[in-house]
């Protein structure tokens, strides 16, 4: 695929409100990689493992930021907190995902 193609694929995806960033880049990684064999399932596995901030853990479950940091003092979610800061740097998309999936699971 061109990249030409491939940037306007992005920037129509950028444009379109109901995609979110994690699923824009998975979107546009598979597009990357079409016709190889045997290394989108990496690509996934990788994109799937990313750092989300407080803000946008906030507006995937749509809920406040205290809400998070709420979540994240009861331990339902895990800060990362990388070598050598004291600070934590977000939240693991993986956690997230699965926290969204419990709640979706119990509301059906």
């Amino acid at each position: 695929m061109l990249p030409t193609t491939i940037e306007a694929i992005t920037a129509i995806l950028k444009a379109d409100a109901t995609v979110t960033p994690n699923e824009r880049v998975t979107m546009i990684a598979l597009l990357k990689e079409h016709g190889r064999t045997g290394q989108t399932g990496n690509t996934v596995a990788l994109l799937e493992r990313r750092i989300l901030r407080r803000v946008d853990v906030a507006r995937i479950l749509a809920c406040s930021t205290r809400a998070v940091d709420y979540m994240a003092s009861q331990g339902i979610l895990r800060k990362v907190v990388l070598p050598g800061r004291k600070r934590s740097r977000g939240f693991v998309s993986v956690e997230v995902d699965r926290l969204l999936d419990g709640v979706q699971k119990k509301g059906v």
